[in-house]
């Protein structure tokens, strides 16, 4: 299969940026479609890289944008839906898979990569994330067997410089106070190197073979949530009493984030008084996600540990962070 020009919904995010760095060093033509294509004009430096701006729920202008692409990478996903009732996760999770599958039939595109995510079940699955994504999988699988070669990718949690893991926990323990509750603290997870989930995906996307495989994507250890939150601090050079909140204190908690989000101006207002604060904020689907452990039983098993990636980001970050608050100090610009 002749693949040289690439689609990739979700191109600028972080797993995207990673991505098509490693395609553009194999001399691959890729195309990001994104809402905000000033926001990434970063990726331009890299070879033959093109961001067009574009809704990708829109079917016209996908469309569009697909033509004289031989395959389409779809990394689209959302972690948070302010709307409590699903549809924004169905929307992103569900009904994009569905329009993108009827825009490489336009086009007769044969080669589709999705990315899901591990323990995603549309039966039994706990939370509307693990759900929706299971839905979108399932319905892009029907296509292998139609003409169009589909895989799809269900990592663990993925780790990697701006991520949305390691960097969401050092966010929370900076406003954290003394002593810092651990909601689910004996969940289980199984970090993935962003790089290495980037690297498999290249190598699947040229292998005809992994028509209709649900590749399962681990890395080498298994940490808990209490585990990986005394890590975090460890790295940032903090002390912190950590406690393992009951469920129903945990779920709690969550609700009350999202009361909390639901009120106008109180999300705008605290990410103004705590920087970040809503991309650290836990709500009743993240508490639903984690009743299920994140880690592989059959899995392509990736050889990148935390321990040798994320002391580098977490801990060069607080280090910057005293060094900038001694300067405004001693008043050195």
């Amino acid at each position: 299969m002749n693949i040289s020009k690439v689609c990739i919904l979700g191109g600028a995010g972080f797993v995207g940026s990673t991505l098509v760095s490693k395609l553009a060093a194999r001399g691959i033509h890729t195309r990001i479609i994104s809402r905000h294509p000033e926001r990434h004009r970063n990726l331009l430096v890299l070879p033959n890289v093109e961001i067009v701006e574009a809704d990708v729920n829109d079917f016209n202008r996908l469309s569009y944008y697909l033509h004289g692409m031989h395959a389409v990478i779809n990394l689209v996903g959302i972690l948070n839906d302010n709307s409590l009732d699903g549809s924004g996760f169905r929307k992103a999770h569900t009904e994009l898979p569905k329009l993108l599958v009827q825009a490489c039939q336009k086009h007769n595109i044969k080669r589709l990569l999705q990315m899901s995510v591990l323990n995603a079940d549309a039966g039994t699955s706990p939370s509307h994330y693990l759900r929706t994504k299971s839905e979108g999988e399932n319905h892009l699988h029907i296509f292998s067997d139609k003409g169009i070669q589909i895989t799809t990718f269900r990592p663990s949690i993925i780790f990697g410089p701006g991520d949305n893991f390691f960097n969401r926990f050092s966010k929370l323990l900076k406003v954290t106070p003394l002593i810092c509750p651990v909601p689910r603290a004996n969940c289980r997870f199984a970090p993935v190197y962003v790089g290495d989930v980037a690297d498999s995906m290249i190598e699947h996307l040229f292998n005809p073979a992994s028509n209709g495989l649900r590749i399962d994507l681990c890395g080498p250890n298994t940490y808990s949530m209490m585990e990986i939150m005394q890590y975090t601090a460890s790295l940032m050079g903090i002390k912190r009493k950590f406690i393992a909140l009951p469920d129903r204190l945990s779920l709690a908690m969550a609700h009350m984030s999202d009361f909390a989000n639901s009120i106008p101006l109180v999300t705008p207002m605290m990410n103004w008084l705590i920087p970040g604060f809503e991309k650290a904020r836990f709500s009743v689907d993240n508490y639903r996600s984690l009743l299920v452990d994140s880690v592989c039983n059959d899995s392509d098993t990736q050889k990148t540990a935390i321990e040798d990636i994320v002391p580098m980001y977490i801990s060069q970050k607080h280090n910057q962070r005293q060094y900038d608050a001694f300067r405004n100090i001693v008043r050195r610009d």
